[in-house]
């Protein structure tokens, strides 16, 4: 991807492009979850593993001002500009307090439904802080949610479809939603 397009793409601005791979792995019990940046063009990217086998919680990403600022209390820009506004030897005690501040809302013993609910949550939320908040709509609907457990692999949840389900008649074997 970054020999085909990343490296050739001329950029006016700086811009940020990225994904994340997540789910099981052949042979492993737990899941894991990488995010690969695209924000040099002169630079090849490196996977980052960022969620390992016995991390359990929340992580929203792109424009992820609304779901921090509901669950955590703050923007994600918010803690590091006050961590680089103040003494360092007062930053572990000021990131404590930040911390002190989050609601938990996903534990390891949710309900998979719950984790699917939280995910549709977070999402609405975000159309609805970046409708009301000044400047373009860059969040918007429908929105398609997929799941992927150790038992039933990927699986869609929600799913808007281009054309009507009369001229895109059901196999038996599509197991999406």
């Amino acid at each position: 991807m970054y020999d085909e397009l990343d490296s050739k793409t001329p950029r006016a601005q700086a811009m940020f492009l990225g994904f994340i791979l997540a789910g099981y792995s052949a042979g492993l019990h737990h899941p894991e979850a990488w995010e690969i940046k695209f924000s040099d063009p002169n630079q090849r990217p490196v996977p980052h593993k960022f969620w390992d086998v016995d991390d359990v919680g929340w992580w929203v990403a792109g424009q992820p001002d609304a779901a921090c600022r509901l669950f955590n209390g703050f923007s994600p820009s918010f803690k590091g500009n006050v961590l680089a506004a103040i003494d360092p030897a007062q930053q572990p005690t000021v990131s404590d307090l930040f911390a002190a501040e989050g609601r938990p809302c996903a534990i390891a013993p949710m309900p998979f439904a719950d984790a699917i609910a939280l995910a549709k949550f977070c999402a609405d939320v975000t159309i609805g802080y970046t409708r009301f908040i000044p400047g373009a709509d860059t969040v918007g609907g429908p929105v398609d949610v997929a799941g992927i457990s150790r038992h039933e692999g990927f699986k869609w949840i929600y799913r808007k479809h281009y054309y009507p389900p009369e001229i895109n008649p059901r196999r038996p074997h599509e197991h999406d939603q």
